[in-house]
């Protein structure tokens, strides 16, 4: 038997916010103590193999004011010492058993190769890769499905996503909203999705919440320098029309935003991905919303519907701010494999143990 542990949106910051009145951090302290916990569980408990599920570091989630810490200054955060424990705890998993680490959006530069002596030096043995494909099973991020957060056909080093989700953190650090830009503009967002097919509609409506002008108002970026609004607009001006020209899936910008604001999330992409894959489990994060149910498609044949292809779809959920901002689930999904058959189940991490929520065969 195989036993794969899949986790991921851990959303590791700086912290620097934690103890304001209104935090932009999405990771506290306490959460990530939980974390350390749950992976010396795990060490203990036995398995094969641990696949990091991406969004585990995030240089994304700083106001536009400020210079995002980069990765090694994430690692080092004075006010997180915590994630060093973390990161060395991964690391003293990797001499022991295979540990991949699926690169989410959040940490999607992570793989550049500019960054390969930080990688060789704070993951020593960790492999890193954009999916995981073996015996029947496929897993990544979840990202790659929606226009704002997928990597840009036209090869932009970040998706717009990142320049959103700063704003959103700028909102935050006012008092002005929830820390997921999906959910700060929920319904809104839905709302004129239904008339205007422009990707810039969430970064509009989050420059003029914040009273940003959008002319002059700079972001500072990753490397140390500016770009105003204006110029991060004109990066994706039709983006939306390259997304469906390169064949991604796309039925529309307001679909697209119930993917990443509602209950909706991945579930009928795990479907199509299952079925064109031929795979009977996949797993995904990104969505903040744990869940492990039936993904199997169906066919009408004369009267009857017939299963075309059986499948089960696990999300991993998050351990930092759920969707709909409400505390984590802190969970984590197991997959068990011997003689071609699946045993997947989702836990729970309660109380500094593990707590099954659900258990499926396929």
């Amino acid at each position: 038997m195989t036993k794969r542990i899949f986790v991921s949106d851990i959303h590791m910051t700086t912290g620097l916010s934690l103890n304001s009145a209104h935090p932009y951090d999405w990771l506290t302290v306490e959460q990530a103590k939980s974390f350390l916990q749950f992976l010396e569980f795990i060490t203990n408990d036995g398995f094969d193999q641990l696949i990091l599920v991406g969004d585990i570091l995030d240089d994304w989630v700083y106001p536009v004011e400020r210079q995002p810490p980069g990765y090694q200054g994430i690692v080092d955060a004075p006010a997180m010492t915590i994630n060093r424990q973390i990161i060395d705890k991964i690391a003293s998993i990797a001499k022991d058993k295979p540990v991949k680490y699926l690169v989410g959006n959040h940490d999607i530069t992570i793989t550049a190769s500019s960054l390969a002596a930080f990688r060789e030096t704070t993951f020593p043995g960790v492999e890193f890769d954009q999916s995981y494909d073996a015996d029947g099973l496929f897993a990544e991020h979840g990202n790659n499905y929606v226009v704002w957060n997928a990597p840009d056909p036209c090869k932009n080093d970040l998706p717009i996503g990142h320049y959103i989700t700063r704003l959103n953190a700028s909102l935050a650090e006012m008092g002005g909203g929830q820390l997921r830009w999906q959910d700060a503009l929920g319904p809104v967002l839905l709302d004129l999705m239904g008339s205007n097919q422009d990707v810039n509609i969430p970064v509009d409506y989050l420059s003029k919440k914040c009273g940003f002008d959008e002319k002059t108002a700079d972001i500072k970026t990753v490397d140390g320098g500016t770009m105003s609004i204006d110029q991060v607009k004109a990066l994706y001006p039709d983006l939306e029309h390259r997304w469906k020209n390169e064949g991604h899936y796309y039925p529309g910008l307001g679909h697209q935003a119930a993917m990443e604001a509602t209950s909706l999330g991945l579930d009928e992409i795990a479907q199509l991905v299952a079925k064109t894959r031929d795979r009977k489990v996949v797993i995904f994060g990104h969505t903040h919303l744990a869940k492990l149910h039936d993904a199997s498609s169906a066919d009408r044949i004369g009267n009857r519907t017939v299963t075309s292809h059986e499948a089960v779809y696990a999300n991993t959920g998050s351990w930092c701010t759920g969707q709909g901002g409400r505390e984590p689930q802190c969970s984590y999904v197991i997959d068990e494999y011997e003689s071609g058959m699946h045993k997947v189940t989702l836990v729970y991490w309660v109380k500094g143990g593990p707590e099954i929520q659900r258990t499926m065969t396929v």
